[in-house]
């Protein structure tokens, strides 16, 4: 299914300088690549269809980009946790 391209930004009442494309994944989300472009009539980049990846496939060409420092899980193992705001769906 090709994605949806003709969403529109306004940010404090201008029109902004992107073009969306939103695809639905699995009838349960949207998936959305937002892209920069001065005319909205131009052509759109070549379309690459999302596609869903097993965690194999995600990790496969995985390379570790510094050493592991000991320290960095310290501080971040050390800070409190703030409260996690909940978010429903308006009915």
């Amino acid at each position: 299914m090709k994605p949806v391209v003709d969403s529109i930004l306004h940010v404090e009442g201008r029109t902004v300088d992107w073009v969306f494309h939103e695809s639905l994944l699995e009838n349960e989300h949207i998936a959305t690549v937002a892209l920069k472009s001065k005319d909205r009539t131009e052509d759109p980049p070549r379309y690459v269809a999302f596609k869903t990846l097993s965690f194999d496939e995600l990790i496969k060409n995985l390379a570790q980009i510094e050493e592991e420092d000991q320290n960095d899980w310290l501080q971040f193992s050390s800070k409190k946790q703030k409260h996690r705001r909940t978010f429903s769906a308006m009915k």
